[in-house]
């Protein structure tokens, strides 16, 4: 289970015991607020991170891998924010791109499926078209801040504050441009991470 899981499992918790949800009475306040289930019942999302897997990450996660075994990449604090530096957005744009295929892509009705068809985005932003209820429960505005205050919301696409605005120095500097593909980034990263590791 992933650590995102807790914090997911906490706020749920919050929200419905210190009844900060709106319309209390509704039906939907007596089911649990978060459930554990067992691996067997993962099939859908293990499906999924198959395909996400096959048209998106095993990309990157074979460039990081020829990286490191060039031996340009350690793993390290200062590597990883570097990595991050270069190719964050690039990921980001592709998640996006696959997010917006996967959520408009069509379900088909399958007679052995409780799913209704449809397609993701219109099932999700309206129920009603498919004679299906809405679960959407409102939350207080003061409670939404409270869980805000517990998530991380990163400003740069880096972790470290320091390093990225180091790789914004040295990129001016050296009139290094925003990487516009994967081969690009990967010019960069080395290019940055040489720098970098020459100033420590």
């Amino acid at each position: 289970m992933g650590t995102e899981n807790k914090f997911v499992e906490a706020m749920q918790i919050y929200l419905n015991e210190n009844g900060v949800i709106d319309g209390a009475a509704d039906d939907n306040i007596m089911t649990p607020a978060f459930l554990y289930g067992t691996s067997h019942a993962n099939q859908r999302i293990e499906s999924w991170w198959s395909i996400l897997r096959k048209h998106c990450s095993q990309y990157w996660m074979n460039l990081f891998s020829q990286l490191r075994n060039e031996g340009q990449f350690t793993g390290n604090f200062v590597d990883k924010s570097i990595l991050q530096y270069c190719f964050m957005d690039l990921i980001q744009e592709e998640l996006n791109s696959v997010a917006l295929e996967w959520n408009s892509h069509l379900i088909r009705r399958n007679r052995r499926s409780i799913c209704p068809p449809g397609r993701p985005d219109v099932l999700f932003n309206f129920p009603e078209i498919h004679d299906a209820r809405d679960y959407l429960i409102q939350i207080r505005e003061q409670n939404l801040q409270i869980c805000e205050q517990e998530c991380l919301f990163p400003d740069c696409p880096c972790i470290d504050k320091d390093i990225h605005d180091l790789c914004e120095i040295l990129s001016v500097e050296l009139s290094i441009s925003k990487p516009v593909d994967p081969i690009d980034g990967l010019g960069k990263y080395v290019q940055l991470r040489h720098e970098i590791l020459s100033l420590l």
